[in-house]
């Protein structure tokens, strides 16, 4: 639900953003959006480092290592070592922060002051100013997120997102209806940032476990201790950030490639179809994601049948709902909007394969997820490499062939398929010994155990 709602609100909004902003502020509104995406680049990875290494923590792992995972001694948390790495991580959050607020302050400022013409506009500096504050604030209070994902907490992430994304909704409509302009766009922001940030960190410290280990009288880390532990997430987390960097590459990229070759109408029409299939694969790879510290903590442990037990839970589910997800999309919402705009027009044939590589894709991205789960990257070689052959290659057949967005897509499959697709998921099983067949077939009893559970005790009810 918080996966389906984040990506909901995006469509949400925008009648109101197309309705009462105009074009200039429009424009700058996007800028400022585009300015949100680069910021995320100042995480470059720490965030998923640090819920791994939170959830190991949690799991009882004794100390933190470069790579790979120590067993757990026992099944407390050890509470020195926790307190060690939530005052790295809110530290590294405060360097990383004041580093974006004084590029924003600085570099930011005068690129915003020249595409506005001297801030020329209702409300531009002001609005400016206030998307400073927000991403100062998100950026630094953002660890409390990466660390309820790392203890378990994924219900209370999903609330905060609900409720945030709920919150910029009613208040950015509200302020936009009464003509405050971009202002109210740029305020619902802001209050979107403070909702989410400070639910998380509201859960984080009244969650008893927590105050218990924080509430002890060793709080103060010398800087020197801090660095030395950041020190040892830093190689994972700059590898988790080229590897951001390449899945952008070899899914959203394709969106900007293609803008340098086709029309604008191809562009639209591709670009729409892409997003739909996003969502697919975001809400399809949700469970993926609520999994993920209870992997970790198995592979803590060394619980080989657990591990295997979710592991199957969560491929069947991903093949299930991702199929289910793109027979919607086909039959009901693509025929939505051919009638909303009657000369939207999109080829089956390219659908169909577009389909198949974003199947693909993520689910390699999902084995990738779960051997990170263990503090290795492997993959992230394979992924660069296929990332830049898939730009070279599209590029080139957009450029000297008249395949199109077939032929683009076709390229993009091959390249994936030569080693990412099966590679990952084979090294996967044969890092843990797990048998894949064995695995699907538990995943799918575990399934229909639990819906045979549902019905009976619904029937008894």
């Amino acid at each position: 639900m918080g996966t389906f709602f984040s990506l909901a609100s995006g469509f949400l909004l925008l009648p109101f953003i197309l309705r009462y902003l105009n074009s200039n502020a429009l424009g700058l509104w996007y800028v400022f959006l585009s300015i949100n995406g680069l910021l995320a680049l100042f995480d470059f990875g720490f965030a998923p480092t640090f819920a791994r290494n939170f959830a190991y923590v949690w799991g009882g792992a004794e100390k933190l290592t470069k790579q790979g995972v120590t067993a757990a001694v026992g099944t407390s948390v050890n509470k020195h070592l926790f307190r060690m790495l939530y005052s790295s991580c809110r530290l590294l959050y405060l360097i990383m922060s004041l580093i974006a607020v004084t590029l924003l302050s600085t570099v930011g400022t005068l690129y915003i002051y020249k595409v506005t013409n001297g801030f020329v506009g209702s409300y531009f500096l002001l609005s400016w100013i206030i998307i400073v504050i927000s991403f100062f604030m998100n950026l630094y209070v953002d660890y409390f997120a990466s660390i309820l994902r790392g203890i378990g907490e994924i219900r209370a992430v999903n609330i905060a997102l609900v409720i945030s994304k709920g919150a910029q909704i009613i208040v950015s409509a509200i302020l936009l209806i009464f003509g405050f302009g971009i202002l109210g766009a740029v305020i619902g922001f802001l209050i979107q940032g403070i909702i989410f940030r400070q639910y998380c960190r509201h859960v984080f410290i009244k969650k008893k476990e927590i105050k218990i280990i924080l509430d002890e009288k060793e709080h103060r880390f010398k800087i020197k201790e801090l660095l030395k532990t950041i020190k040892i997430i830093l190689p994972n987390s700059m590898k988790d950030g080229f590897v951001s960097i390449a899945n952008y590459t070899s899914t959203q990229g394709s969106s900007l490639i293609i803008s340098m070759q086709l029309s604008l109408v191809v562009v639209g029409h591709y670009s729409l179809v892409l997003q739909l299939l996003n969502a697919v694969a975001s809400i399809s790879i949700a469970i993926n994601n609520a999994y993920l510290p209870l992997i970790q903590i198995k592979m803590v442990n060394k619980r080989k049948q657990d591990l295997q037990r979710i592991i199957g839970r969560c491929q069947t589910a991903y093949i299930f709902v991702f199929l289910a997800g793109i027979l919607g999309v086909f039959f009901v919402v693509m025929p939505l909007v051919s009638y909303i705009r009657p000369g939207f027009t999109f080829s089956t044939l390219t659908f169909v394969l577009m389909a198949v590589y974003y199947f693909l894709f993520n689910q390699q991205s999902g084995y990738a997820m779960y051997i990170a789960a263990a503090n290795e990257l492997p993959y992230v070689t394979g992924f660069i490499i296929s990332a830049v052959l898939s730009v070279l290659m599209t590029t080139s057949v957009l450029m000297f062939t008249n395949f199109g967005l077939t032929g683009m897509v076709c390229v993009q499959i091959i390249i994936q398929a030569v080693f990412n697709n099966w590679y990952w998921p084979r090294y996967f099983y044969k890092r843990e010994k797990l048998d894949m067949n064995q695995t699907m077939r538990i995943g799918f009893e575990e399934w229909l155990f639990a819906l045979k559970k549902t019905f009976k005790n619904r029937s008894n009810h």
